[in-house]
């Protein structure tokens, strides 16, 4: 997309090492593409509070290189008014996950997702107020009243909801998810009291929020998010996603797989690629993990 012109419209672009394809990706960015501004940060792979501490210090790297590149000043009052606004947006989405929750939820997986997708790529005040529209018509609005096995979608990246639509196309319904386009995104809010706004993302990001595998030392506290989920969303089975070529969710996926062996919950393991492909291997799988929950 950048290479074709799409992203012509950028001023500013941050980036991660989350993993070596995004570091990579930066890589040629900073060759090839002709963008103002480009900055890498470093992002902790573990949750203590010495981590914290280095990523208040990105933070405050980025706060200070905007403020010159763009002759802005970022206050503490803005960073609040911001948090509060994301926080809104938080709130409302585990509002309609939980209604999810219903014999009959009022909006399936694959919509669900499109939803989640759509607040990383649009102003937030307005993603508010249709996010609000949304609730008030799912409300209103009648589910499926037919039974069909209740399913978790758990992994890594995946910000395409056909994807989604394939699973529920074979008889199910996909009532939550562990997805970083998914309730990973919202499902804590940021502290609001903290005097220092900076400090409260910093613990947000790299303690609070629920982790992936990225993050080392905190898979008791993965799994138990995962099986808590099952718990309240009456979840009959788990499908566990990963994105071709992530070695992190490889193995998270393998340790995940026997815990839930364990605990007999069903589940069925999906290797994808990034673009919609296999298809019918996928609803093959799909219809043969159906049968096995239904009987």
């Amino acid at each position: 997309m950048a290479l074709s012109g799409r992203y012509g419209f950028v001023d500013a672009l941050a980036m991660f090492n989350s993993c070596d394809n995004i570091r990579r990706v930066y890589d040629h960015w900073i060759r090839q593409i002709d963008t103002p501004l480009v900055h890498i940060m470093s992002l902790p792979r573990k949750a203590e509070p010495a981590q914290v501490d280095w990523f208040y210090e990105e933070l405050e790297n980025l706060k200070h290189l905007l403020e010159s590149h763009f002759d802005v000043r970022i206050t503490v009052e803005g960073l609040g008014d911001a948090i509060r606004l994301h926080n809104r947006a938080r709130g409302l989405l585990r509002t309609l996950y939980n209604m999810r929750k219903a014999d009959a939820p009022p909006i399936t997986g694959a919509e669900a997702l499109a939803v989640t997708v759509a607040g990383t790529a649009m102003p937030k005040a307005r993603y508010v107020e249709l996010l609000e529209e949304v609730i008030e018509d799912a409300r209103v609005s009648g589910g499926d009243e037919g039974h069909k096995p209740r399913l978790m979608v758990l992994g890594g990246i995946l910000d395409d909801p056909r994807f989604v639509e394939v699973i529920e196309g074979q008889g199910a319904v996909v009532v939550t998810d562990s997805l970083c386009f998914g309730s990973r995104l919202f499902w804590e809010d940021v502290n609001e009291e903290s005097g220092d706004p900076l400090r409260a993302l910093a613990r947000y990001y790299v303690a609070d929020r629920p982790s992936c595998p990225r993050v080392f030392g905190l898979y008791e506290s993965r799994i138990k998010y995962v099986t808590d989920m099952v718990r309240d969303f009456r979840v009959d089975g788990v499908v566990i996603e990963r994105l071709a070529f992530c070695d992190l969710w490889g193995f998270e996926q393998f340790t995940i797989s026997n815990d839930l062996r364990e605990l007999n919950i069903p589940h069925l393991m999906l290797d994808r690629e990034y673009t919609l492909s296999g298809i019918g291997q996928v609803r093959t799988r799909m219809q043969a993990f159906l049968e096995t929950i239904r009987g």
